[in-house]
């Protein structure tokens, strides 16, 4: 794909280039920081007016900064091009801006805030049929802090188990079952720190069970990012 991508590059074709990093990035588990720099320095290639026509472009350097975990970059990217997509209200975008909620949703949870589960609600709004993030690797729980207390008030756990549990039915439903049972790990892990060892447990075969379970009935993303003529 590399390869593919330097080809296009010398021949001048930016979109069929955008083609084939759309390919490698919706497949990301994770990125060396040369490859990285290689992709996000092949999508400044873009000419301002081919930004304008395709969206997606940014949507990917978001993606790539994610999973490098530069969240802020990733974040004012997704911020913006949330704006854009609604302010040019095409039919044909909706499940990029579904996307684009996911994404935040996604990095919300990352750094522990607690609203992250209103971006799933979003996105479910924009995808009927679910999103393209479904069984992806995303860094939400590769990352080893995601499922950490959000702060050290009195009252801090009862509400990281509130928006655990309004959370989860959105994610689940908008993944396609991906993060399934993933509020009981949460759960788990908050019992965990206050060392309630058999609450912990509870919970962490909680969330097993409604993994297995889910896994058991999930099925194969045929979704793809379309591309304009």
């Amino acid at each position: 794909a590399l390869e593919a991508i330097s080809c296009y590059r010398k021949s001048g074709d930016h979109i069929s280039m955008l083609k084939v990093i759309s390919v490698f990035a919706q497949n990301l588990r994770s990125i060396a920081d040369k490859d990285a720099e290689f992709l996000l320095e092949h999508l400044d290639l873009l000419t301002p007016q081919e930004v304008r026509d395709y969206p997606v472009a940014d949507y990917f350097r978001a993606h790539i900064y994610m999973n490098i975990l530069e969240l802020d970059k990733a974040e004012a990217l997704l911020a913006n091009l949330e704006k854009r997509l609604l302010g040019r209200g095409r039919p044909e975008e909706t499940t990029l801006l579904g996307d684009t909620y996911v994404a935040l949703g996604i990095i919300h949870m990352m750094r522990n805030q607690l609203d992250y589960g209103l971006f799933f609600q979003k996105a479910d709004a924009c995808l009927p049929n679910g999103s393209s993030f479904y069984n992806r690797g995303t860094l939400a729980i590769e990352n080893n802090n995601c499922f950490a207390l959000s702060d050290n008030q009195p009252g801090a756990r009862k509400r990281m188990e509130l928006a655990a549990y309004e959370a989860a039915p959105w994610i689940n439903k908008v993944l396609r079952g991906c993060m399934s049972g993933m509020e009981y790990i949460l759960l788990a892990e908050s019992a965990f720190m206050i060392c309630a060892f058999d609450e912990a447990r509870q919970k962490a075969f909680k969330g097993i069970l409604q993994a297995e379970i889910t896994r058991k009935y999930a099925y194969p993303l045929t979704a793809s990012f379309a591309f304009p003529p």
